[in-house]
């Protein structure tokens, strides 16, 4: 089985790094797409598989599937986001792991004829702050959580 996994945060990717780990689930079989604004990956990242969005996911000069609204244009472009998956996957089934289901993009790909399934990874506010910053806004086991993650 293959995974497709949407990181946009630190959080959403130490929490499926962990699973994964768990899990021993091999790299190989992973491919990440990576939200523009979040590009610095961990030191010792182990993964070699992304697409960033949108820069490799659209085609060129997009941001959203349906831009504009336009249908055609949408088709289009969830046609292009199938055939860029499916380089990687070769029509492999895959698991989906993301942490919503609102964007287009999204929608799009969990409705994929290769989809199996997804996991949604709920977030919280920690994960729009630094890791130092973490201890001041939460005390006990959510500090705990968020430093078992970190190491």
């Amino acid at each position: 089985m293959k995974h497709l996994i949407v990181v946009h945060s630190h959080l959403s990717y130490l929490v499926i790094n962990q699973y994964f780990l768990d899990r021993n689930i091999d790299p190989d079989d992973c491919l990440f797409i990576v939200n523009a604004r979040y590009r610095h990956l961990p030191e010792g990242n182990h993964y070699t598989n992304f697409i960033f969005f949108p820069d490799e996911l659209l085609p060129e000069g997009f941001k959203r599937v349906f831009h504009k609204n336009n249908i055609i244009t949408g088709i289009k472009n969830i046609k292009f986001i199938e055939n860029r998956i499916n380089e990687f996957f070769h029509g492999d089934l895959f698991l989906m792991y993301l942490t919503t289901t609102s964007l287009d993009y999204l929608s799009a790909l969990v409705t994929m004829k290769q989809c199996k399934g997804y996991y949604l990874m709920e977030e919280g506010s920690a994960s729009y702050y630094r890791k130092a910053e973490i201890p001041k806004l939460y005390k006990g086991a959510a500090y705990g959580f968020a430093f078992i993650l970190s190491k």
